[in-house]
């Protein structure tokens, strides 16, 4: 008996993978490599945001703006992004997301053309729970939007009234690399008060390692 215990020891050793914690971390490895999904980044990272434009199809009684509440990226501290719409006129409006979830459907980080470097870089699903809380939305355990229905969705906001989405950006978000990425957010009214869409352009999106540039 003695032998063939020793023989399985020695078995599970030479795999790799003893214990809950060490069994978890080989399965989302090997998901990772069954997904095409690089390794996570190691180490505190910065997002910083060098160029957001705001603008408007029309004329439209909308307030939309941004904050960075935490730009720093570290193990069990994602970046956090806060995203406001406004109401400023004097009567509810009918806005509308293109896809699920309302209000801004789903937001991705797009890498900036960089043929000089030469960088395969893949598109990154900045965070929200409501991705997981809509039925339109599927989603991988890696924070990624596998795919969304493209039916829209109608909410109404009364007159003076704010909507926040809170948006996350993880260490080991799915395809999360250092380099230059830009997306956009838009707020669409629907209905004969007013129509038309208000936005905001992020052009330049850096993620780079803390303490490799100067904090902006």
């Amino acid at each position: 008996m003695a032998p063939n215990r020793s023989r399985r020891r020695s078995f599970l050793q030479a795999a790799g993978c003893l214990g809950i914690a060490s069994l978890a971390g080989c399965i989302d490895r090997t998901l990772r490599r069954l997904e095409n999904i690089p390794e996570p980044l190691e180490g505190p990272h910065l997002l910083t945001i060098e160029e957001a434009t705001e603008g408007s199809d029309h004329d439209l009684p909308v307030e939309l703006s941004y904050e960075v509440d935490d730009r720093r990226i570290a193990a069990d501290n994602p970046a956090r992004l806060s995203v406001h719409l406004r109401n400023t006129s004097d009567r509810t409006l009918l806005f509308r997301a293109n896809t699920p979830p309302w209000p801004f459907g789903v937001v991705t980080l797009f890498p900036e053309d960089n043929d000089e470097d030469d960088i395969d870089m893949e598109s990154v699903t900045l965070w929200t729970d409501a991705y997981e809380e809509s039925d339109g939305v599927t989603t991988t355990r890696h924070r990624e939007v596998r795919s969304a229905s493209d039916k829209h969705v109608h909410e109404e906001v009364p007159s003076g009234a704010s909507v926040t989405e809170n948006y996350r950006l993880y260490l080991d978000s799915a395809h999360l690399a250092v380099g230059i990425y830009r997306t956009s957010v838009s707020a669409r009214v629907d209905g004969w008060v007013a129509e038309g869409s208000h936005r905001i352009e992020f052009d330049k999106i850096t993620i780079e390692p803390e303490g490799s540039g100067e904090s902006l």
